[in-house]
């Protein structure tokens, strides 16, 4: 289905299942004052959707969700979200009401011009089961994922993305629990390559993951490129931390606990267990 860059592709306003389609070239380029004429250049979606099976590619919109603005319980399995642009948050996905569960999908290619979330942002609860966010970039913060409420990552890979800062993973409210989880090479132009997590009102618990490689481009002052937490409350389980660039962790005094079988290539990660 192709949008001929003239409109928004498709708008679901009740129960629905798409398989088996290629949704590309939607283009959302009058401004509004109102968010949801500008969201969603590919699905703007506020019933159920199921979207299995397909590919949401080359859409753009100058409001948020460059392939799909989410107000409904978004399922997409077996699919790709690719090379999709947004001027608002959510290059790929933004999800404003509802839930959003992915699994077996890459995301990849995906670009927020200057907000959160080159491929998801999100304000309500997100399930990542076998996922790929690879090559996502952000303007701000969070180049691959950013969520306000809780989520659930398992067996996700987080790959070369990039933003000013939390390259891969940025929470500013919430629970976040990463469970197989693999964050590596990504990039952050000012600092916190890795995973950034701010504010008291948000945990993690992270187990069973490798967090290697991650970097930032400025070289002014300390990097902390691993995981950098503000004043959130951290437990870590069975999880490598390795050759982040600078530091491999950043906020160990607050609210940190090691729960043991954890392995880091230096000491800045306070592992007592």
């Amino acid at each position: 289905v192709d949008g001929s860059n003239d409109g928004r592709v498709l708008r679901v306003a009740a129960p629905a299942i798409v398989a088996g389609v290629t949704i590309r070239n939607g283009r959302l380029a009058t401004p509004s004052s109102n968010i949801f004429d500008t969201g969603g250049a590919a699905i703007l979606s506020n019933g159920n959707l199921i979207l299995r099976d397909s590919v949401v590619m080359s859409n753009s919109t100058i409001g948020s969700g460059g392939a799909i603005f989410n107000l409904g319980n978004l399922v997409i399995d077996n699919s790709a979200i690719l090379s999709n642009t947004s001027e608002g948050g959510g290059g790929g996905v933004f999800v404003y009401l509802g839930t959003l569960t992915i699994s077996r999908t890459l995301l990849a290619g995906n670009v927020t011009a200057g907000q959160f979330g080159g491929a998801i942002e999100s304000y309500r609860p997100v399930y990542l089961t076998d996922v790929t966010i690879r090559d996502n970039t952000a303007g701000s913060f969070g180049g691959g994922l950013v969520t306000s409420n809780i989520a659930y990552l398992n067996r996700v890979t987080l790959l070369g993305n990039r933003a000013l800062s939390g390259a891969a993973i940025f929470a500013q409210q919430g629970g976040l629990t990463l469970t197989n989880v693999t964050v590596s090479h990504n990039v952050a132009a000012n600092n916190y390559g890795g995973i950034y997590i701010s504010g008291e009102s948000v945990s993690l618990y992270l187990q069973h993951s490798t967090i290697a490689y991650n970097s930032r481009t400025n070289s002014a002052g300390n990097g902390f490129n691993g995981l950098i937490s503000s004043h959130s409350h951290v437990r870590i389980a069975n999880t490598i931390f390795a050759f982040n660039e600078g530091r491999n962790c950043g906020g160990t005094e607050n609210n940190w606990t090691s729960l043991g079988h954890n392995l880091a290539s230096d000491a800045t990660c306070a592992f007592t267990q």
